[in-house]
């Protein structure tokens, strides 16, 4: 409806006539109109006074006016309240996500930089591990040259003169400063350390995966984003100060991610491929190919020094408690033991070549398969062997595997398991691994089928098996698994020849992660401190560690 103009007298006027008085109300138009309008363009239309319209209208206006009070109007204003509430808690929301974001790329830089320092620190300790073996060798030489060039002086200095007895001293001590030691008198031929990097990883789309992206919002109403938060010994400590002074002053504990990183580090490449590692330290351990070769890469340099030929095929290998080496052959019933004169140690220039397999002992009539470390606390254990009667033939695979535990005084009785097939599934089993606690876990390859992996506990009673047995995919491979161990917190790292997957399995059997090699994986071992090593088919050698430390922030108030 146009609008009725009033005059300063509070006069209704006609919108289409401005100079004459409204006395009417159009209701067809629905606007006011004067006496001209009626005469004019609203002649014939349905009419009233404009004094009884504007009663109707007054009580309308009222009745409008309470309505609008105690309904529209408090709806507005919850309207408005809320597009406040929601703006505040938007901004809130996103004051926490930004945080959350700047703490992500603080832990991502922190990583950098400590992975930047080790890095920086692994190439300063192959110098300084290197120049130490030039200088060993240089100093050496020169005083030989000394020791040489003063014979000679002497010599050329008393040739007239010189006695029969010096005659024979002097000529010696030459000649033995001319013989080379082929341990100490070679040239050291140390290969520099290469820094390796991929360059294609340096790009924005895949740093983006690792510092994160924003997922839009919605028009919805924005609910506020919790922080998960982790009790620990500050908010106990802080609990009576939160009483005190009715606020929590204990610190916030920020979860970024649960997912542990598999890192690389330590990489070498051996004189062959090596079928089986049997760690001695952390950083240090046997490999076995055709021959048994010493590795240490405690320093910056790998040292690696072949100290015996085999002559038959390892199947199994593992140490002692001893910290000894012993070897089971293929299809033999029996264990050797790597054995040596003198002292012995990881030291490269050592004159010490007396290295013998003796027998260990004699497992006949059953063959060892599979053999461990015996880390029970429990049992007077040296090694954990897992022993099958040979079949006649090869069509068939040994059932009942057994699992002895020989003590270290190898007179004293041994402790068996003999595991019932049908309460504990193990075919053609190739692996053994063993905890503190005597849990066994147990690697199944049987041909032909997918491999899985038995964990038991000491009595044999078993726990869990990984993956589940599924009847539906009997007949289908889908994991390859070459060895499983545990590592210090319970966690189960398995092998997998399929997709080159490492598997990460909880203490129950659930899977944790799947990380992925870059080429076929050949032989595991977990060394301690839960470093994991493991040969490549292309002859590479790699130690990994996981690493979890930077999964949680702690935020003070």
């Amino acid at each position: 409806m146009a609008q009725s103009p009033i005059n300063s007298k509070m006069v209704i006027t006609c919108p289409e006539h401005p100079s004459e008085i409204a006395r009417f109300f159009c209701e067809e138009d629905n606007k006011m109109i004067c006496d001209d309008c009626i005469i004019g363009s609203h002649g014939g239309h349905k009419k009233i006074k404009l004094k009884d319209y504007l009663s109707k209208k007054r009580q309308h206006l009222i009745q409008n006016a309470k309505d609008i009070k105690y309904k529209n109007l408090p709806n507005i204003q919850d309207a408005l309240e809320k597009a406040l509430k929601g703006k505040t808690d938007f901004n809130n929301s996103v004051d926490k996500q930004l945080e959350r974001v700047k703490l992500r790329g603080e832990m991502v830089k922190k990583v950098f930089n400590e992975l930047q320092d080790e890095l920086i620190q692994n190439f300063e300790s192959a110098r300084n591990a290197a120049n130490e073996e030039y200088d060993k060798f240089s100093s050496r030489q020169q005083s030989r040259i000394n020791l040489i060039q003063e014979t000679i002086n002497i010599v050329d200095s008393r040739s007239a003169d010189m006695l029969d007895a010096e005659v024979v001293s002097y000529d010696e001590k030459l000649s033995s400063s001319l013989s080379d030691d082929p341990y100490l008198d070679v040239a050291p031929s140390i290969q520099p350390p290469v820094y390796q990097c991929q360059d294609d990883s340096v790009q924005k789309g895949k740093l983006l995966t690792i510092l994160g992206h924003m997922e839009s919002g919605t028009y919805a109403e924005v609910a506020e984003i919790d922080i998960l938060r982790r009790p620990n010994a500050d908010q106990e400590r802080n609990a009576e100060t939160k009483e005190e002074t009715g606020r929590d002053s204990s610190p916030r504990s920020i979860i970024v991610e649960d997912k542990r990183d598999f890192l690389a580090v330590k990489t070498f490449k051996p004189t062959s491929k090596v079928a089986h590692i049997v760690p001695k330290q952390s950083l240090q351990a046997w490999l076995i190919h055709s021959d048994i070769e010493e590795v240490d890469c405690s320093t910056g340099i790998v040292r690696t020094k072949i100290i015996k030929t085999l002559e038959e095929q390892a199947q199994c290998a593992a140490r002692n408690n001893a910290n000894e080496l012993i070897i089971g052959m293929l299809n033999k019933k029996s264990l050797k033991q790597l054995k040596y004169g003198g002292s012995f140690g990881f030291n490269f220039f050592s004159r010490n070549k007396s290295y013998t397999l003796g027998n260990y002992v004699n497992t006949a009539p059953l063959l060892a398969v599979c053999l461990c470390t015996c880390r029970s606390t429990s049992v007077n254990g040296d090694i954990t062997v897992c022993l099958v009667e040979k079949p006649a033939s090869d069509e068939y695979q040994v059932k009942n595997p057994i699992i002895r535990r020989y003590v270290n005084d190898k007179t004293q009785p041994v402790s068996d398991l003999v595991f019932s097939e049908d309460k504990i599934d193990i075919k053609a089993p190739v692996y053994i691994s063993e905890n503190t606690k005597g849990d066994l876990c147990i690697v199944s390859c049987p041909e032909g089928k997918a491999s899985w992996i038995t964990i038991t506990d000491e009595t044999g009673i078993m726990k869990f098996r990984y993956p589940e047995a599924d009847p539906r995919v009997v007949d289908r491979i889908d994991y390859d698994f070459i060895g499983a161990g545990f590592l210090s917190d319970g966690t189960i790292t398995v092998l997998d020849r399929i997709g080159f997957r490492q598997h990460l399995v909880d203490k129950v059997g659930v899977l944790l992660q799947i990380d992925t090699h870059e080429s076929q994986p050949a032989c595991l071992a977990i060394a301690p401190n839960d470093h994991v090593w493991i040969g490549f088919e292309d002859r590479h050698v790699k130690i990994f560690t996981y690493r979890n430390e930077y999964t949680e922030i702690l935020l003070r108030s």
